[in-house]
């Protein structure tokens, strides 16, 4: 989970996963405060997702998955 510490509108979550066990990310659901933004569908050989929370106001972001993920880098667009 990532805190903002104040209400943002959310555009869109960048997720860059691993490439070791990235199968592990299929699944995976992007919420911005209580809205589900969306899920991960895994494409072998792809490591970047893009999420779109169509501008949901929330002070945090949090990516939920039913096993164990291990990501490289997630990012937050908005304003």
């Amino acid at each position: 989970m990532v805190k903002f510490g104040k209400a943002y509108r959310i555009n869109m979550v960048i997720i860059y996963n691993r490439q070791e066990s990235s199968e592990r990310i299929d699944g995976a659901k992007v919420f911005a405060g209580s809205k589900e933004c969306g899920s991960v569908r895994y494409v072998p050989g792809h490591h970047v997702y893009y999420i779109s929370c169509n501008g949901a106001k929330s002070d945090h972001v949090k990516i939920t998955q039913n096993n164990n993920i291990q990501l490289a880098e997630v990012q937050v667009f908005g304003k």
